[in-house]
């Protein structure tokens, strides 16, 4: 069902959702644009998936920070926005239904 940089990404986000405080509210980032960050992401843990070790978190560090940036968005907010999508689980298989449709 899921490859593994897949499964790995998803853990990550996984990790990062249990990190962030909650908050109530409507989400720091839309859906539309949680859906285009989340690919790109994706897009990149393919790329560093033949590197290993401190070379591979690097890259990856400068990758989301490249992300983050095209998107104008903070990574503490799509953190935030993830972990509120995880709280619907309807709501989330939607999301990331749409995410794998577009890979």
């Amino acid at each position: 069902m899921f490859k593994k940089p897949q499964l790995k990404f998803l853990g990550l986000v996984l990790l990062f959702s249990f990190l962030a405080c909650g908050k109530g509210g409507p989400m720091p980032i839309s859906e539309k644009t949680l859906v285009l960050v989340t690919i790109d992401m994706h897009y990149a843990e393919a790329a560093v998936q033949n590197v290993y070790g401190r070379q591979k978190d690097s890259l990856l560090k400068v990758y989301y920070q490249e992300i983050f940036g095209l998107y104008k968005i903070k990574q503490e907010d799509y953190i935030e926005s993830m972990r509120m999508l995880q709280n619907d689980s309807k709501r989330f298989d939607k999301f990331y239904n749409e995410v794998k449709s577009k890979l």
